[in-house]
C-alpha cells in the first residue's frame, strides 16, 4: 500500500525545495531565505516539530 503524505509532510517537502532556490538579483539586492541561511538547520528543526505535531494528518 502506498503511503499518502500528510499535509505536514507535503509542507516540509516544499520547504526543502525552497532551500534549493537561487535567484540572480541586481547589484545591491540580496535574497533573504530562512530555509537556506545560516540558521537553516534550526529553522528546519522548528518547522518539522510544528508540522509533525499540528498537521500530521489529512483531515480538513
Amino acid at each position: 500500500m502506498k503511503h499518502i503524505l500528510t499535509f505536514g509532510e507535503r509542507v516540509l517537502a516544499f520547504q526543502r525545495k525552497l532551500a534549493e532556490i537561487t535567484i540572480d538579483l541586481p547589484a545591491g539586492f540580496k535574497l533573504i531565505n530562512p530555509y537556506n541561511g545560516e540558521n537553516k538547520n534550526l529553522i528546519q528543526q522548528v518547522t518539522t516539530i510544528f508540522y509533525q505535531k499540528f498537521f500530521a494528518d489529512n483531515i480538513p
